[in-house]
């Protein structure tokens, strides 16, 4: 459904189309409200960010919106997650070391994507990224899947009723919403369940690392 399809829906099911007492960017956001709970609740937003790298610089800004790393590429090269403790391994405690190469290894620190070594040439950053939803405005999209609209709609409508001072209809629907966001979880810990990819494990969740075990 589209945005603009949500909040048609929402404005059906209380009877209010054409009422100015609701907004249409009150109802957007509470769209971005129920987005941001589903996220909460495990739902993964997946996204993929492309930059070029530049000589001799080492750090890369990445959106605020990113909560999560999957993968980072160079040059369509996997590069290897560290932290803090292996570069200095990899550096000798010299962390300021201007050398340059391709990349190998990347940490992330203050919505920034640091590079080790520092790239020697001009190629294709990407990264492949769990992002929380963006701020929801006119023409704007609805970034969780369609699966989970109606539940969307549901949340929007008891929020409606309860400006309203609509009691029993707000707690109906937010009833049906709060059985919404039940399947969200079931739904997301199924996906992690059937596809590994969709499993987001940073470099302390893993068993081994660049150096051998831990």
């Amino acid at each position: 459904m589209t945005l603009a399809q949500i909040e048609e829906a929402a404005r059906n099911k209380y009877n209010s189309i054409g009422s100015s007492f609701y907004s249409s960017q009150e109802i957007y956001n509470l769209i971005y409200e129920a987005e941001l709970n589903m996220a909460r609740e495990g739902l993964v937003i997946e996204g993929t960010v492309t930059t070029p790298t530049v000589v001799n610089q080492q750090t890369y800004n990445y959106p605020s919106e990113v909560v999560a790393f999957k993968r980072i590429t160079w040059n369509g090269i996997k590069l290897t997650p560290i932290d803090f403790r292996l570069d200095d391994q990899l550096t000798l405690n010299n962390s300021i070391t201007d050398q340059t190469q391709d990349p190998q290894y990347y940490w992330t620190w203050n919505n920034q994507v640091y590079l080790r070594p520092v790239p020697s040439s001009v190629e294709d950053l990407t990264m492949y990224v769990i992002k929380k939803p963006a701020y929801v405005t006119a023409g704007g999209t609805v970034e969780v899947p369609d699966l989970f609209h109606m539940d969307i709609v549901n949340f929007v409508v008891s929020e409606m009723a309860f400006k309203d001072k609509q009691a029993d209809i707000a707690a109906a629907y937010y009833n049906r919403w709060i059985e919404g966001l039940k399947n969200v979880r079931k739904w997301s810990a199924e996906q992690k369940v059937t596809d590994a990819f969709k499993v987001v494990k940073d470099e302390e969740s893993l068993s081994t690392n660049i150096l051998g075990p831990i």
